[in-house]
């Protein structure tokens, strides 16, 4: 799924939020906001390309471990009037999916 950037830690965000995290670091345009549960999501791009390009915008260099492999999650760039909220970022992989049942238990929809 190397056309799609997984994000956690998205608790008290709404679509709208996530997309102005997107736009605030990355001039690359997403096609989709895709949930997974009430802390993740994916933003799905045209190319794998585009969303690595994305994901290195979003990530926080300072704070990133040297040499991380492909599956890490990474801290993201602080987000702007959300100064409680800590993102983690990576290349979503083929588990980061909804699964059967989660609005059932997503605090969203109680």
């Amino acid at each position: 799924m190397p056309e799609k950037v997984h994000l956690r830690g998205l608790d008290n965000l709404t679509t709208k939020d996530i997309t102005a995290f997107a736009n605030e670091y990355s001039t690359h345009k997403f096609e989709k906001v895709e949930w997974i549960d009430d802390t993740s999501a994916n933003l799905i791009y045209s190319s794998a390309d585009i969303a690595l390009s994305a994901l290195e915008s979003f990530v926080d260099v300072a704070h990133a471990p040297p040499n991380p492999q492909p599956t890490d999650m990474l801290p993201a760039k602080s987000f702007p009037g959300f100064p409680d909220t800590r993102l983690m970022v990576r290349l979503a992989v083929v588990g980061d999916r909804k699964q059967r049942g989660a609005r059932e238990r997503s605090r969203f929809y109680l």
